[in-house]
């Protein structure tokens, strides 16, 4: 190693530096920069000089760490994490936040929901927020409550030009106005409704991912509806259908988006409903049901029904919590099918490829299922014409489309 090039060398200790864990909890890696500039001089010599390596500060770093990632980083801007489950540890990090927020590039609060007083922690970190934040592109409050937290205007007003919103358990002012996010992630303890989403989803355009959980959508109307072309993937759970299916008739999805709705809703009562209760008839504004050229349904034990368009590449995930009888999967998955088809709901003209069964492989009833009459499957495949593969997972065998049709004439 001795023998590279300085601009490899610091290459290869940024692979090994702490940027390389983005996605892993940070204290289960500490600064490796600090034991990376204790191999040799010339080591230390390329570490010490090398601002980005020190551009992260993190509460349970050592406070003399911190001062030094802070000198050493010089004017770049800082990724900063907070993870407090108590106030006496960490003050001194608390009383040095506000100074720093002026750098900030990426700012996340987490483990609030583990203090006694979370709504008192938060009002301790408040300060900070208060601070200008020219440079944040990154926010994330994790609180993780049951009951969500209001969170007044911060910045002083001037909200920063965000690009990744992610908020856990929190409900913020009006005065915030958030403009410019690519990412938005609010997921609330409780059922919470979130009457400014319409408001920010207008403002952002850009949007790329919006995932939604237990945040309710308002339920009044938008005075046209909003565009997000850009949008591709739109994750919604905890929230009933009928809330759900108001919110996106207010938003024309992409052909590209990537919808994902995972409900927990009630069983139905028949069997034909299963699909048909959560599917409204008007499909029109949702282009990733638009033409499925693919569709699998089943799950080990709950209902679920995923489909793609290869041409516009889209795809769309439906899981309920519904649990099925084993026995009667696939009565239930053909009867429902069928229903969607005569109601319109989704249109099977163009698939091409049907998977069903229980998703997994190798979960197979104890007990032998129940086959479909022969004239229920000819419905099924009256309904799709263009059929080519049809793939029946561990529980049923196989039977081809065109032995159905003949079978049927």
């Amino acid at each position: 190693m001795d023998t590279l090039p300085l601009e490899l060398l610091i290459q290869v200790i940024g692979f090994a530096s702490l940027d390389a864990f983005k996605e892993t909890p940070l204290a289960v890696h500490p600064h490796l920069a600090v034991p990376l500039s204790h191999v040799c001089r010339r080591w230390r010599n390329a570490t010490l000089n090398v601002s980005s390596f020190w551009c992260i500060v993190y509460n349970w770093y050592s406070r003399d760490l911190v001062l030094a990632c802070l000198a050493r980083s010089r004017a770049l801007p800082l990724r900063i994490r907070v993870d407090l489950a108590t106030v006496d540890a960490h003050q001194w990090f608390i009383d040095l936040l506000p100074t720093t927020m002026y750098r900030a590039y990426s700012l996340c609060i987490r483990q609030l929901g583990r203090c006694k007083d979370p709504r008192g922690m938060l009002s301790k970190i408040l300060p900070a927020l208060h601070r200008p934040a020219p440079c944040l592109k990154e926010f994330t409050i994790d609180i993780d409550v049951r009951n969500p937290i209001f969170l007044p205007i911060i910045f002083s007003g001037k909200t920063p030009t965000l690009r990744h919103l992610s908020f856990r358990s929190i409900l913020w002012s009006p005065g915030n106005i958030f403009k410019g996010l690519t990412y938005l992630e609010l997921l609330s303890g409780s059922r919470a409704q979130c009457q400014c989403l319409i408001d920010v989803l207008r403002s952002n355009p850009l949007l790329e991912t919006l995932l939604l959980s237990g945040a309710f959508p308002s339920t009044i109307a938008a005075e046209r509806r909003i565009k997000l072309p850009r949008l591709r993937k739109l994750d919604i759970r905890d929230s009933p259908w009928t809330v759900v299916h108001r919110f996106l008739a207010q938003i024309e999805l992409p052909p590209h988006c990537q919808l994902v709705y995972i409900t927990g809703s009630m069983a139905p009562e028949r069997n034909d409903h299963v699909l048909t209760s959560v599917l409204p008839t008007d499909l029109t504004y949702l282009h990733p049901f638009d033409r499925p050229t693919k569709l699998i349904l089943g799950a080990p034990y709950t209902m679920s029904l995923c489909g793609s368009n290869a041409t516009s590449c889209s795809t769309f995930e439906i899981f309920s919590s519904w649990v099925l009888d084993q026995q009667t999967f696939f009565e239930q998955s053909v009867a429902s099918l069928i229903a969607i088809s005569q109601r319109g709901s989704l249109m099977l003209e163009d698939v091409r490829e049907l998977w069903l069964g229980p998703l997994g492989g190798s979960h197979i009833p104890a007990k032998p299922v129940v086959s479909p009459p022969v004239e229920m499957w000819a419905q099924l495949f009256d309904a799709m014409p263009q059929l080519e593969t049809l793939a029946i997972l561990p529980g049923f065998h196989f039977m081809r489309p065109a032995r159905l049709r003949c079978a049927r004439a």
